[in-house]
């Protein structure tokens, strides 16, 4: 079972970090790698994610998948997408901020590790960021040569510490489908 995506929360933590950058763009490795990082840390110090998204080992590195279909403007979520491309569009390899999602779905928390997140690697660029996040051990432990590999909950728990935590996160993400079920999220 997978966490629940939130499109709303993807777009207000991508554009946390594209406002931080010049321009108001980022590349959109960069910035799949910096969700990323926020994702793991949220899970790490939270139990969950910040986007809900499903990660996945592939040649450069953790990729959020649903994330990445959103920049690339091929989401089989139609709603998803329009969503997204409200805040953001394509210029070539940069993902541009066009108008600004806002930050309610946050809270303080996401804030904070968004924050310590960029204040890490906002500086870094995304071959740095390919290289670190092939360092990972929830990486090494899913990718498999010229595959997509699905980088499983107990896989990334393990590697953040906090296997002895996976009965309970689990009944989180149990709840948060259930509710994503019950009110259509």
């Amino acid at each position: 079972m997978s966490f629940v995506f939130s499109p709303e929360r993807a777009a207000q933590a991508a554009s946390f970090f594209v406002k931080r950058s010049p321009g108001n763009m980022l590349t959109r490795g960069k910035l799949i790698k910096l969700l990323y990082l926020a994702d793991r840390e949220s899970l790490s110090q939270r139990g969950f994610p910040i986007t809900g998204d499903d990660s996945y080992a592939m040649h450069d590195g953790p990729v959020l998948t649903q994330v990445y279909d959103l920049i690339k403007g091929s989401s089989h979520k139609p709603d998803f997408q329009e969503i997204w491309s409200r805040f953001f569009e394509s210029a070539g390899s940069n993902v541009v901020l066009k108008a600004d999602p806002g930050d309610t779905k946050l809270s303080e928390n996401d804030f904070s590790i968004l924050d310590a997140v960029f204040a890490e690697f906002g500086h870094v660029n995304f071959r740095q960021l390919s290289s670190y996040t092939h360092s990972l051990d929830e990486f090494k432990n899913s990718y498999r040569n010229n595959t997509s590999t699905r980088i499983t909950t107990e896989t990334m728990l393990d590697a953040i510490g906090q296997k002895a935590d996976a009965e309970r996160i689990e009944r989180t993400k149990k709840f948060d489908q259930n509710q994503a079920n019950l009110f259509g999220c």
